[in-house]
């Protein structure tokens, strides 16, 4: 069970360096978004970016652009189908929209 795996423990615990077996860390995947973003971002005939992905990239994604520790991605929810928003501007981000259910 998973509740009783130190493995799991240590993934929450830690989720911005512990490693799933065979997989990379919250941190790993988290800069590998961010640098996307921050590629379409400096092309100028891109406006908008919208990025589809697993809850746990999008709450790391924010926590990044917010400045957030990565072990604390679980004080807020994304939902799944929910839509958050960011804007970004040069080295400054605010979070516009978050967790929003479309009916």
């Amino acid at each position: 069970m998973l509740g009783s795996d130190p493995l799991w423990h240590d993934w929450n615990e830690r989720r911005s360096t512990a490693r799933p077996p065979a997989g990379e860390s919250m941190r790993e995947a988290v800069h590998r978004t961010v640098d996307y973003i921050e590629c379409r971002k400096e092309d100028e005939n891109v406006r908008s970016i919208v990025c589809v992905s697993h809850g746990d990239i999008i709450r790391g994604t924010i926590a990044h652009y917010l400045g957030l520790d990565l072990n604390n991605i679980h004080r807020f929810d994304v939902a799944p189908a929910s839509i958050s928003k960011l804007e970004i501007a040069h080295d400054d981000a605010r979070l516009v929209l978050l967790n929003q259910l479309v009916a």
